[in-house]
């Protein structure tokens, strides 16, 4: 008969579990979506390293995974305590017609399981469908080709959703026994809260508080811009906290500031039903100011890693190119040691012949004793992106390449060669936001001392001497022959260009053969120290690594905008049984149904619409000022990224939005609110 009656109770209270119904399903989706991913092997032709990383990704996802299986529990008891809040009355009665606590607590957690059974099942199927589609995008994001395409269905994936969810209903149902036994019978029956809007008082002083919070935002976003973003942790989190304070006090004074500047303007504040909108947004933003700050901060989270996330990972993939023009780099490092000993000499003993693998072009490499900091300082309180380099203090010695080893490099790679004049220097770098920075150096034509000889500053070129998969050439002299002789050899750099149609075996001959450099102990004792790397290396790792944090940063940011619009909602659902006399005392005094559906959606537009608002202005503060910060990104790699999070927060913001006005006027139509 509980069952009976449990099923029944779920027909009937399609709105009540609405809400419910619909956010588990989406979390179960993308909790198959995202654990479904190291199964995609199957019809993805990955590479080993590929693999290896898929496997960290895969594994980074599972621990994340724990952490939307709490913010979930959490979501269900919140969203549970909303089922109690609207049913008191319906339980009191069971408990009244002599029901024990046990049976109704059996009822509602039948309830429960039978809404959830069904929202598994359906986040299941979502899930599996949406991984055949999420198979074409990870192809696209690590570069790597589909073999043949076919249905993706992952069973341990579903065995490990099923159990997760299990495991969180169980905690929930105890928590929710722990709850209901600490309800009075007298308590269920009357089940009334009334919302006390309190009048606003210490005006003078919050619009004070409110003045001193729009300070705070500005002083620490003030604070982040002087102290770089990246460089200064402790001045950037100083100027974070007062941004986080002044937020969340600017949001609390301004509701009370709000409302008496409505108040004292008597055609706005009288007109139509104006002045119950604006007396009830201001009461459910004082009772609730904790959870709209947390879910501002969630939305502007979310904001800026999908919008951030993408254009960071296309800034990192278009720089590419620049930082690994060659199909494989061979360095000698032991170029002290040898210094009449070429690369492809040392390897030879070794008995690997460079000319096996195709054709090369060796260039050596000098070290000065100009540092960075000696030949930028006229620039480093002048220019950020010198800010950024060398603000903690950069000696790292300056190296210097011959002028004749330079343009034998150009020429390898079908470029111009240079024209160098005497006495003169031209520059190289790799770094594209230092640029600008070379740009005046040659403008200015500066002056350099290296080995007390001064040299001009002819020119400058955005290039690359070697394939650098972490590190950054931030700027290299190129001086004549002549200078370079007396120099210490730093390294001696083999660049090579393979054979397309044998370039693949070719890297993983190259690969077995760096393995064997540190397997072989005649490598260490009698030719020296040898590292490598190669393009095809150098793209698998990068689009691999920026690939996991895209997939985790979407992950974290869709659950969190699922939990604060959840949240939201169910918020302004349990406000509909505070609010029902009040709907009644306005029909009686002839107030239209429109009128009140038209007070609903304003209501629940703003409740909705000011945590978006203040995130979407942090977003705008933000993003310029990370660009700004971090290399190699621009506003050009922004479109596509902000395109993407416009809709998705259209889809579930705005479709979350729309629910919770229909759910709210069918529950007072069932209510029996009159003249609905």
């Amino acid at each position: 008969m509980l069952r009976q009656l449990a099923w029944r109770n779920v027909r009937r209270s399609i709105t009540t579990y609405r809400l419910y119904f619909l956010t588990l399903s989406v979390a179960v989706s993308l909790f198959y979506l995202f654990n479904s991913l190291g199964d995609q092997q199957q019809i993805i032709d990955f590479s080993q390293m590929q693999l290896e990383i898929l496997a960290n990704t895969k594994q980074a996802l599972g621990v994340v995974s724990i952490i939307v299986t709490i913010v979930l529990g959490f979501l269900v008891v919140y969203a549970n305590h909303f089922l109690l809040q609207q049913r008191k009355k319906e339980f009191g009665l069971y408990l009244t017609l002599g029901m024990g606590q046990r049976q109704v607590l059996k009822i509602l957690w039948l309830e429960t399981c039978y809404v959830a059974g069904l929202a598994l099942l359906v986040g299941i199927v979502i899930g599996i469908l949406g991984t055949q589609v999420m198979s074409l995008i990870t192809s696209q994001l690590f570069g790597a080709e589909i073999i043949t395409y076919k249905f993706v269905f992952s069973l341990m994936t579903i065995v490990k959703t099923i159990m997760y969810f299990v495991l969180m209903f169980v905690t929930v149902a105890c928590i929710n026994a722990w709850r209901f036994s600490r309800y009075q019978l007298r308590e269920l029956l009357v089940a009334k809260q009334r919302s006390q809007i309190q009048e606003p008082k210490q005006i003078k002083a919050k619009a004070l508080g409110f003045v001193v919070s729009i300070g705070s935002v500005a002083i620490g976003y003030s604070l982040i811009m002087s102290a770089d973003l990246i460089m200064n942790i402790i001045v950037s989190g100083l100027g974070a906290c007062l941004v986080l304070g002044g937020t969340v006090g600017s949001l609390y004074t301004g509701t009370t500031v709000t409302l008496e500047y409505f108040r004292k303007r008597k055609s706005s504040y009288f007109h139509s039903v104006n002045i119950v909108v604006i007396r009830q947004l201001f009461y459910q933003f004082h009772l609730n100011i904790a959870t709209i700050s947390i879910v501002s901060l969630l939305l502007f989270a979310t904001m800026t890693t999908l919008a951030l996330g993408f254009s960071y990972k296309d800034a990192v993939e278009a720089n590419l190119q620049r930082i690994a023009p060659f199909d494989a780099t061979i360095v000698f490092q032991n170029a002290v040691e040898y210094p009449d000993m070429s690369a492809a000499e040392a390897l030879l003993q070794a008995d690997v012949n460079l000319d096996d693998f195709g054709q090369y072009d060796e260039i050596n490499l000098y070290r000065t004793r100009v540092t960075e900091n000696d030949f930028f300082a006229q620039y480093q309180n002048a220019n950020s992106t010198l800010q950024t380099f060398f603000n903690h203090g950069a000696t790292v010695n300056i190296s210097a390449v011959s002028v004749s080893d330079y343009n034998q490099l150009m020429d390898f790679q079908g470029k111009t060669p240079i024209q160098l004049l005497d006495n003169h220097v031209a520059l190289i770098s790799n770094v594209s936001d230092m640029e600008g920075v070379l740009a005046e150096l040659v403008k200015a034509q500066t002056s350099v001392s290296i080995e007390g000889k001064e040299y001009t500053v002819q020119t400058y070129a955005m290039e690359s001497i070697q394939n650098e998969n972490y590190g950054r050439d931030t700027v290299i002299f190129v001086l004549p022959d002549e200078a370079i002789s007396g120099f210490e050899k730093q390294q001696v750099i083999a660049n090579l260009s393979l054979n397309p149609a044998t370039a693949e075996q070719t890297v993983i001959q190259l690969q077995q053969v760096q393995a064997e450099f540190f397997d072989n102990p005649r490598f260490n004792s009698e030719t020296g120290y040898f590292t490598g790397i190669t393009k095809a290396e150098i793209y698998q790792e990068t689009t691999g690594q920026t690939t996991l944090w895209l997939y985790v940063g979407i992950y974290i940011g869709i659950v969190s905008l699922v939990a604060s619009v959840t949240v939201l909602a169910i918020q302004q659902l349990i406000e509909v049984n505070q609010s029902r006399e009040r709907y009644q005392a306005l029909k009686r005094i002839g107030v239209t149904q429109a009128d009140i559906k038209k007070m609903i959606r304003y209501q629940i537009g703003f409740y909705f619409g000011i945590p978006l608002l203040l995130a979407t202005i942090h977003t705008a503060i933000t993003i310029p000022l990370v660009i700004t910060n971090v290399p190699d990104m621009n506003f050009e790699q922004l479109l596509n990224p902000l395109v993407f999070t416009f809709v998705l927060f259209v889809m579930i913001y705005g479709g979350y939005s729309y629910m919770t006005y229909t759910s709210y006027c069918q529950i007072l139509k069932e209510k029996n609110v009159k003249g609905w």
